[in-house]
């Protein structure tokens, strides 16, 4: 129970953690009439421009900062990574507080706050490999809790509006819940990622009965599990059950077992996570869903900016109408956290490929249902498109994580955001040029904008994405097989040394867990060793 208790441990302080400093700047709409409010209001007396100014700065470096904090958690380990990113949060929001005429932090103390907060999700995501058999899922509830960190803002806008506490008060007295994750952390977190390895070997010492349950598996077993091939389509793959001795000498082959040797090692795929950064930055894995991210976060991020100028220049609702529906709309993108177990029991059970075409599916939804231009149809927008952005980031964390490990994690995933954010420069003159006047004149005859021509640009790109899932779905029919990691290989998730402890532990027993068809796997790696 010891490993149990510690792995929820981990993955529920990794939640809080998130929760609590991951993605607080995308609820930035929130605190805006609290910025903006007179200071004799406990507001801070700020512009709408400068109030826009902050949140567009610190949305950039937001994206930017998951490559610099990504050379951190891969060259010093998670442990100083978050306890860095947890230390800008919590100074960005002090500076924040702190902020007043004469000493105005508001533009340095939310720039740290948003390039603390990614690093903050970056370095628990590892926590997953706690769950060998349910990693996907483990996945998807940490990128959720930093779905659940839009809402913060909005207590915050709550706290002030209620119980007339200042921005200054709310802001500086917040640091305190940082500064208690940031001991969470160094009392907690490892110095180095989990591996999968590891956390078996760990299990099979705590619980010596799981040798049973894990009889005849591989690393390959457990890393490209169903996340990569769903069950349905393993058939007809290059990917077979391994007929030979694997975790712990088991032998599944009918001829291996009379004659009491193991069969010959099956062929496997090999994986990414053990090459190099230049191999995984060029890799297909990398390179798809990079893309993926790239094409469908601008997306999803250029709706957010212009929802207001669509509903206003397209004129379908009436004003009261369209307001009511942006706030509706926030509401609808925070609940998305509740596809989260969804997504992650899709990863787990039908595979990437079928979850990135679901993930695209809701996007086309989405798109085509904005184009209907009505209030019934914008409703059924707003839930597809919650659920579509809420699949994409977790599908897009859970996926690089699989498909290339923890090795180089925060640089490939920064890299990714990187570009990702570069490409987000684009909706500056997208917006321009599908920007009508009828959201500021609403009269017959004004300008209704190109926001259809925008409609029908995003629709067929979310669509041609769904070559991706396709396209990986072929590349592991096709893919080149080795043999696989087993008892034998360099590099086995049960040691010799481990086994021979077992095998002694429960020698002389009728029913050993180590003992399959009266094969002794100690004296079978002997043999062929």
């Amino acid at each position: 129970m010891g490993a149990v208790k510690r792995k929820h441990v981990m993955l529920l302080v990794a939640c809080l953690q998130n929760f609590c400093c991951g993605g607080l700047l995308f609820g930035w709409a929130a605190i805006t009439s609290m910025l903006t409010a007179d200071i004799s209001e406990g507001g801070a007396g700020l512009s709408r421009d400068y109030v826009h100014s902050i949140f567009v700065l610190g949305s950039s470096l937001n994206l930017l900062s998951p490559l610099v904090l990504g050379i951190v958690l891969d060259s010093a380990g998670p442990r100083v990574c978050s306890a860095l990113s947890l230390l800008l949060v919590g100074a960005g929001t002090l500076l924040f507080g702190q902020s007043k005429p004469g000493f105005e932090m508001f533009v340095p103390g939310m720039a740290l706050v948003a390039v603390g907060g990614p690093g903050v999700q970056s370095a628990i995501i590892h926590i997953s490999n706690l769950f060998p058999t349910k990693k996907a899922t483990a996945t998807s509830i940490i990128t959720g809790s930093f779905s659940l960190s839009f809402v913060v803002f909005l207590a915050f806008d709550l706290v002030w509006s209620r119980f007339r506490l200042s921005y200054s008060q709310i802001f500086t007295g917040y640091t305190a819940i940082v500064v208690v994750c940031l001991l969470l952390t160094l009392a907690l977190m490892p110095d180095k990622p989990y591996t999968l390895k590891d956390e078996l070997r760990k299990e099979i010492i705590e619980e010596p009965e799981l040798s049973q349950k894990y009889a005849g598996k591989t690393v390959e077993d457990f890393e490209f599990s169903k996340l990569r091939l769903p069950s349905v389509w393993k058939k007809s793959a290059n990917l077979e059950r391994l007929p030979s001795v694997a975790l712990f000498g088991r032998s599944n082959s009918p001829s291996a077992s009379a004659a009491g040797l193991p069969a010959p090692p099956m062929k496997s795929r090999r994986g990414l996570k053990e090459e190099s950064l230049q191999t995984q930055l060029s890799s297909g894995a990398f390179v798809r869903v990079t893309l993926l991210l790239m094409v469908a976060s601008f997306w999803a991020n250029f709706y957010i900016g212009t929802i207001g100028t669509q509903l206003g220049d397209q004129a379908y609702l009436l004003p009261d109408v369209q307001l009511s529906c942006l706030r509706i709309f926030t509401a609808i993108t925070t609940g998305g956290v509740l596809g989260i177990p969804i997504v992650g029991a899709m990863m787990d059970s039908v595979g990437f490929p079928a979850t990135c075409v679901m993930t695209l599916l809701l996007a086309l939804v989405w798109s085509v249902a904005i184009m209907l231009q009505t209030k019934v149809a914008l409703l059924v927008a707003f839930a597809a498109y919650s659920l579509f952005r809420t699949f994409l980031f977790t599908y897009f964390f859970g996926y690089l994580g699989d498909a290339l490990g923890f090795r180089f994690f925060g640089i490939t995933s920064g890299v990714s955001f990187a570009m990702a954010g570069l490409v987000g420069l684009i909706q500056y003159p997208l917006s321009d040029w599908g920007t009508g006047d009828c959201h500021l004149v609403d009269k017959p005859g004004c300008d209704h904008g190109n926001w259809d021509m925008v409609a029908y640009a995003q629709t067929a790109t979310l669509a041609l994405l769904l070559a991706l899932p396709l396209f990986e779905l072929y590349k592991q029919r096709q893919q080149p097989t080795q043999p696989a990691k087993t008892l034998y290989s360099d590099s086995p998730i049960v040691s010799r040394k481990l086994l021979a402890k077992l095998s002694e532990q429960y020698e002389g027993t009728e029913k050993t867990p180590l003992y399959d068809s009266g094969i002794n796997p100690v004296r079978a790696y002997a043999a062929n060793a």
